[in-house]
């Protein structure tokens, strides 16, 4: 497979499932969600709190990665995913849990579109 177009998610996403299908033959969705939460995304936690953010951006990729390979493993496009979501989360309130300071999304808003109609 010839390389991608890297700025097409779409392009990037089918040619790291077909990498990962030659590299990594019988492997399972789950298990590589699993490998995201338990093993990747705690390294990119602890690159950035112990080298700082200029040294995250190898982990940063190897998140997105498995991400990218999951979506063409359970037929997800991705970039209509996101999309999709934006619209939804563009409409939300979003309220902080000072203990946490974590954001989360209370009631969504109907916000007029440029039709002049509600969504």
């Amino acid at each position: 497979m010839a390389s991608p177009n890297w700025d097409s998610i779409t392009e990037a996403s089918l040619y790291i499932h077909y990498w990962a299908d030659r590299t990594f033959p019988g492997r399972v969705p789950e298990r590589a969600l699993s490998k995201l939460v338990m093993e990747e995304i705690p390294e990119l936690l602890q690159h950035r709190k112990e080298r700082g953010v200029d040294s995250i951006a190898g982990e940063l990729a190897d998140c997105f990665i498995l991400l990218m390979d999951l979506a063409i493993c359970w037929n997800v496009d991705l970039s209509q995913a996101i999309r999709d979501k934006m619209r939804i989360n563009e409409r939300r309130m979003w309220q902080k849990d000072e203990a946490t300071g974590h954001y989360h999304h209370g009631i969504e808003l109907h916000v007029e579109s440029e039709g002049g109609h509600c969504d």
